[in-house]
């Protein structure tokens, strides 16, 4: 290599080997590097294949305790396993302490690879510890049957069980649970007896059930042990194929390196003969750069340490600059005289975004100077005068660098970059801006400011603590013009109030301002004026008629009222003054009086405190996925189970419940009237009917959940629970219980077209609160269900009244003849429960029987 360079040498200028020579350190460089990388690889080579060699010893280890472990009555060696295991941890050992191993397992995807299969052997040391204990209990278990069994009575019968125990080890169908169901029966029998040699048959048949359940310990054992050791070999697997594409890769570096040489060689010709043509165009770009300069729009001075001009490119009116060999005089935007030189002393560079120049007229007649204003209609620069009579110009920007001899400062390059037009383009920008804003805080219907205007006007007397209270105006029987009077009338009635109201504020010097913020809603910010003498003089101003024409230029009379509402001069910490102005105007209406003024902490302020809190907390609940639900269980009274009160469970009911930012679960009756008024409860009732396929997903039960006319009308619930029917493995394990509403006869077609399609898909209906007032038989026949739910009003009087019982007694001889189930709620009471037995209900739920909880 050395003497191809020393060749190349000599046939090239002296300004390539100059190049050359600073190129050598480099090269050297890179030649260690390339060195330290193919020793570096070969010896990673031979490191990832030994890797490699003990991952698939692992995998034979573990492979070997399988075949020793996999007979059912092997002795199980324990010491041949503990071995194993050792011999394991001895190689993962040896693979931590690697001379490679860094290199390879730092690598994220190679160290999680390694950490799962460490992970893995850990867990199968576990599963294999419990296996050979509960294996050995079992043989200590089957020992001592086996040697119990002939103080049995009922050897006959005992021997059968241990049979079927025995058999099952060989391959036998051998059910667990029918079996502990069998023995529980067999000493359900005997518990009772008197005979001699029961209680020892009772004794033998726990031992029996005892080695059933350690035998099904032993089976859940072994099936964790396949998982481990599949675990195992796939973590293996996937760690010896890493190494093999490891190693491939430190080959291919090889074959890489060799290849950066050659491009290294060729990118350094290239740059030789790059700096050659560099070196021919120089001379051609300083003549561009001076024909730049002198057609530029931009003015480039040379100055020497006094700062007196020694040059400058005149592309424009000469006249505009000053002359050679005068001093350069600039000022900054506060009026100081720039001294560039003295700027420079310790900078290499020196820069102002905004300069003063003097122009050449002094004493300049100020009515010839151009204002602010005259600029959106003039291109003119914008000029000041100055106590001197010198006008100065705002449209330059300067850049200045030093010119050094010997270390010193003997001169300056100046360029004054001008930027006049963009500056007029920013200024009618700005004034565009500012009459845009102005507009977008004007309402155009009557001119007045609007609500953009009133918060603007609100937020600057809360940051400056302005002591200002606000009246919120709203005109009585509006709605009544609306529907009597075209849009122009009513806009004429609106700006007709407006104008009375200012009239009113004009003649009694009303310190306020009024705003207009949508239809006949107005505002008043006002200060220092009493709040019932206010409403005395706004009250009277509309007690005459108001006479208007309309667009055929008929008269329109109208008696307009007002409705006044008035708010402290102070925000709150619990509402602002426009939500005092708005509660107090509520309350105003709510008592028909014409005005009302705000009382702190009120029942309408409670309320609408109470409500902006839940609705907080509902949206805080449906963006934290803090929705969940409890399930109440339903049992059918038909199917009596050992013990009070106990029966088979039927089906589950899905309560929804929310939790808040501090933990604390919230029930149906404090938020769900709420998100109704919030526009928040279809986005809960979608949370829970994902909550409820998830479940049925989840567990082996049949679940029910609530659904109203609205929710079956809405299309998104419609859609959300359709998408995930089509993908719901079990829908006859789901209910829709359908809500009694009062628009349910308004919106039958839609819950019809609902019911029917879930229905096809396998999915039972039954509907809820059946006697809570808007349902009837006519409902159940349309609705074609297959619960009726009564509701708990009706099943909480059972005891005690007797029409409620008449009732109850009727609809059960009608759902009896139309094959329908029946489910009391509310069964919290024996009484109650008792009388729904004797009336042939079929199912119930209640806190009798089992409150709501979350399913584990």
């Amino acid at each position: 290599m050395k003497k191809i360079i020393t060749k190349i040498k000599r046939f090239i200028s002296q300004d390539f080997k100059k190049t050359l020579d600073k190129l050598f350190p480099w090269l050297s460089v890179t030649a260690v590097l390339l060195i330290i990388i193919i020793s570096y690889n070969f010896q990673g080579l031979y490191t990832h294949n030994e890797l490699a060699a003990k991952i698939s010893k692992i995998v034979n280890i573990n492979e070997a305790i399988d075949n020793h472990i996999n007979s059912e009555f092997s002795v199980i060696q324990t010491d041949l396993i503990n071995e194993h295991l050792k011999q394991i941890d001895d190689l993962i050992d040896e693979i931590s302490k690697n001379s490679d191993y860094a290199s390879f397992f730092n690598i994220p995807s190679s160290h999680k690879s390694f950490k799962d299969l460490m992970d893995n052997i850990k867990a199968n040391e576990v599963v294999l510890n419990r296996f050979m204990t509960h294996k050995a209990i079992i043989m200590e278990k089957t020992l001592d049957l086996s040697a119990n069994l002939r103080n049995t009575k009922e050897i006959r019968t005992l021997t059968g069980f241990f049979s079927r125990i025995l058999l099952s080890r060989f391959g036998e169908i051998f059910d667990s649970n029918l079996f502990s169901d069998d023995v529980r029966a067999y000493r359900y029998d005997i518990s009772n007896s008197q005979e001699e040699g029961s209680q020892i048959d009772y004794n033998y048949s726990l031992l029996l059930i005892q080695l059933n359940e350690e035998i099904i310990q032993l089976i859940g054992i072994q099936e964790r042990r396949e998982q481990v050791s599949n675990l195992i070999n796939t973590s293996a697997t996937e760690l010896i194929e890493k190494l093999n594409n490891y190693s491939r890769t430190t080959k291919n570096l090889l074959d890489a390196t060799l290849l950066f040489v050659a491009a290294l060689m060729i990118i350094f010709m290239l740059k030789l003969r790059q700096n050659q043509q560099a070196k021919l165009k120089m001379h051609e770009k300083e003549l561009q750069i001076k024909e730049i300069l002198e057609n530029s729009s931009d003015t480039v001075f040379e100055i020497d340490a006094k700062g007196v001009i020694k040059s400058v490119n005149y592309s424009e009116d000469k006249n505009k600059y000053p002359l050679i060999d005068t001093v350069l005089e600039l000022m900054s935007p506060d009026g100081r005289p720039i001294n560039i030189i003295a700027e420079l002393e310790s900078k290499d560079k020196y820069s102002l975004n905004e300069i003063r120049r003097k122009k050449l007229r002094k004493n300049a007649d100020e009515s010839n100077i151009p204002t602010t204003e005259e600029t959106l209609n003039q291109d003119v620069v914008i000029t000041k005068e100055d106590e001197s009579g010198y006008s100065f110009e705002y449209h330059e920007s300067m850049y200045a660098s030093p010119i050094r001899k010997l270390g010193k400062i003997i001169g300056a390059n100046v360029v004054l970059i001008d930027f006049t037009k963009q500056f007029e383009a920013e200024y009618r920008q700005k004034k565009y801006a500012e009459k845009l804003e102005t507009n977008q805080h004007v309402d155009k219907e009557t001119g007045l400011p609007n609500h953009l205007a009133l918060n603007k006007e609100l937020t600057n007397s809360r940051e400056n603590g302005l002591r200002k209270y606000v009246v919120y105006i709203s005109i009585d029987q509006f709605e009544n013009f609306q529907f009597f009077y075209n849009d122009r009338t009513v806009s004429l009635i609106l700006v007709e109030v407006s104008r009375t109201i200012r009239l009113c504020m004009r003649n009694y010097d009303i310190k306020a301002e009024l705003y207009h913020l949508q239809e006949d809603k107005f505002c008043l910010v006002c200060e220092e004026e009493d709040k019932d003498r206010l409403a005395e003089r706004l009250l009277n101003y509309f007690s005459s008629t108001i006479v208007l024409k309309d667009n055929l230029n008929h008269d329109i009379t109208l008696n307009i009222s007002l409705r006044l509402g008035f708010s402290n001069d102070a925000d709150t910490d619990n509402s602002d003054r426009l939500a005092q102005a708005k509660l107090a105007h509520q309350k105003a209406r709510q008592i028909e009086a014409p005005y009302f003024i705000y009382e702190q902490n009120d029942d309408n302020e409670r309320t609408y405190r109470n409500n902006q809190i839940v609705s907080s907390m509902i949206r805080y609940a449906l963006n934290n996925n803090k929705i969940t639900a409890e399930c109440q269980p339903i049992y059918d009274l038909t199917k009596p189970l050992p013990g009070e009160n106990n029966y088979e469970l039927f089906s589950y009911e899905i309560l929804v419940r929310l939790y808040d930012d501090e933990g604390k679960i919230h029930y149906p009756g404090e938020f769900l009237n709420i998100a109704k008024q919030a526009g928040l409860y279809i986005s809960i009732t979608k949370a829970v009917v994902n909550i409820a396929f998830d479940l049925v997903e989840k567990f082996d039960y049949v679940f029910s959940i609530n659904l109203s006319s609205s929710d079956m009308a809405n299309t998104s619930v419609r859609e959300l629970f359709s998408a995930r029917l089509k993908k719901c493995k079990a829908p006859n394990r789901l209910t829709i219980e359908v809500l009694e509403t009062e628009d349910i006869d308004q919106k039958m077609d839609d819950v019809l077209k609902f019911l029917n399609e879930v229905r096809n898909k396998g999915c039972h209906v039954a509907i809820d609160d059946f006697g809570s007032g808007f349902a009837n038989i006519s409902t159940i026949l349309q609705l074609n269900i297959d619960y009726i739910k009564i509701d708990g009003s009706i099943i909480k009087r059972l005891p005690y009244d007797e029409n409620s019982r008449a009732f109850l007694s009727m609809l059960s001889n009608f759902a009896a003849s139309a094959n329908y189930t029946m489910v009391a709620e509310f069964v919290s009471s024996q009484d109650i429960l008792d009388q729904v037995k004797a009336l042939g209900v079929q199912c119930a739920q209640g806190y009798l029987l089992g409150k709501p909880a979350k399913l584990i």
